[in-house]
């Protein structure tokens, strides 16, 4: 059995001031069930996206009935996160997924980070899609239910986690401004970090060229 979920949340921060908070939105009051985080590969595409794949040790205590049904099989979860930022489209994109009790629940997420249309210099909007399913005979339908009900309330920590870390990066909280000359001076250090991003880019597919051979290069 598969259960589907959709949420929309809204960020009143630039995209580019999140997709800088990104990086260090652990830890944070919201999120002690995170154990640890660790950069498993990392590199920049040829048109100067940024590709990261993480490993997350979560703790994931089973219910007594889910120790009933399958019994005592630890309470970590790991869980792997693959990521896209794109600083031409600005879009951050990320696929989520649990390698660990997979043959109890698994669990598929993805989300958007992107620009508010209404607001695009102020607002940044998430987009998030789960499938949560289960395969055991005969109580597919009680797990599934238990994911379901946890992973919306981990969703809401992680929302909230992720606010306090960006409103104690900018300053912006509810009712809060920020200074014009910070912003300009945070927007400038954006501006040239992307600008490093392409130059390192550049360098890295000038260099793949060089020792990719002709055939694989032009395919």
């Amino acid at each position: 059995m598969t259960r589907f979920i959709c949420s929309r949340d809204a960020f009143n921060f630039s995209w580019e001031d999140v997709s800088r908070g990104f990086w260090r939105r652990y830890p944070n009051p919201h999120s002690a069930h995170v154990l640890s985080e660790d950069i498993i590969s990392r590199y920049i595409t040829r048109d100067g996206s940024l590709v990261t794949k993480r490993l997350l040790i979560k703790t994931n205590p089973m219910p007594r009935f889910g120790e009933y049904i399958v019994g005592k099989i630890g309470n970590t979860a790991k869980i792997v996160e693959e990521s896209i930022v794109d600083p031409v489209s600005k879009t951050i994109t990320t696929y989520t997924r649990n390698i660990g009790l997979k043959n109890v629940m698994q669990i598929e997420e993805k989300c958007v980070y992107r620009p508010d249309p209404s607001s695009p210099h102020m607002r940044t909007i998430c987009e998030r899609q789960a499938w949560i399913s289960s395969s055991l005979a005969g109580v597919s339908m009680i797990v599934t239910k238990f994911g379901f009900e946890r992973f919306k309330s981990n969703t809401q920590k992680a929302t909230l986690g992720f606010v306090h870390v960006l409103e104690q990066l900018y300053a912006a909280g509810q009712g809060q401004n920020i200074p014009m000359g910070a912003r300009v001076a945070s927007q400038q250090a954006v501006h040239q970090a992307t600008e490093k991003l392409k130059e390192k880019a550049k360098k890295a597919t000038e260099m793949a060229k060089s020792k990719i051979p002709l055939v694989a290069a032009e395919s």
